[in-house]
């Protein structure tokens, strides 16, 4: 496996340096409030309407989501190979690594993708959008920030296209072709998975979504026990999956950071916020 560094065109940022920007941001929104506002509106846990509260709270969650997911993205990089050593990492890379993308992405269904009310203690339960469509959402928000969908064209058209090209595929890292494995009558219909567009400026979301929904049904065999730690069968699509999302995770990462304070709440409320007596993310 090769390094992320030699790979990307853009090379992507460490979770440290990361985490520096994250500070400075944590540090501006934190001197924005005296010490007796900050413990106040931290230790209102429900869904307050109060206006600077709600404000208080969307941007907490802003910043609590960048910090998960930055520290799964370190933990990631640190196991990261050379390529005189072995892959015996690449599945643990691969699931911190997805864990880091879902802290992205992941917002409280019942206020932020069903946009149904809350009737007094219980929520109205609309049509709830499946985790993939979530992360599809997640990319309008991103390709929409600043020049977020020039920066990744500039990636996934680098070395990191042979990745993706490979991932597109390879037949096991699709849903069709596991859903109609048992069924005879089917067998033909998984080669109707979306083939990848021809890699664009304009088909970066198109290719960003099918990508991760590869990547997402090799998250579902490693979560769901359905792969062998260092097994070889599936030794092709983690090499790709974490080379894709060791130049990706970081981009996004970077991406959110430069988004105007106003707009943090475009990103919505993170599920399981920290609750804790002290105001501390």
């Amino acid at each position: 496996m090769t390094s992320t560094s030699q790979k990307c065109p853009v090379i992507p940022k460490r979770a440290k340096e990361l985490k520096k920007e994250w500070q400075e941001l944590h540090d501006s929104f934190e001197a924005q409030y005296t010490p007796e506002e900050w413990e106040d509106f931290h230790k209102d846990e429900g869904y307050c309407e109060e206006p600077e509260k709600k404000k208080f709270k969307e941007k907490q969650s802003f910043l609590m989501r960048i910090r998960r997911a930055n520290s799964w993205l370190d933990i990631a990089q640190q196991m990261e190979k050379d390529e005189k050593e072995t892959d015996k990492d690449l599945a643990p890379q691969c699931i911190f690594l997805w864990i880091a993308f879902n802290a992205l992405y992941g917002r409280d269904p019942h206020r932020f993708l069903s946009g149904q009310p809350r009737r007094g203690n219980e929520w109205i339960e609309g049509d709830r959008q499946s985790e993939k469509k979530e992360f599809e959402n997640y990319f309008q928000y991103l390709l929409n920030s600043g020049n977020a969908e020039y920066h990744i064209y500039k990636i996934i058209t680098g070395n990191l296209s042979k990745n993706i090209i490979s991932l597109s595929k390879n037949k096991f890292v699709k849903e069709n072709f596991w859903n109609s494995h048992h069924d005879i009558f089917k067998k033909i219909r998984w080669r109707m998975d979306p083939c990848l567009p021809k890699i664009s400026q304009e088909n970066t979301k198109k290719n960003l979504v099918l990508v991760f929904r590869r990547l997402y049904v090799l998250r579902n065999q490693l979560m769901h026990g359905a792969s062998t730690w260092d097994g070889r069968l599936n030794m092709e699509q983690l090499v790709d999956g974490a080379e894709i999302m060791h130049c990706l995770v970081p981009v996004f990462i970077e991406i959110m950071l430069e988004t105007p304070e106003d707009e943090w709440k475009k990103w919505g409320r993170v599920w399981f916020p920290r609750v804790a007596e002290k105001p501390i993310l």
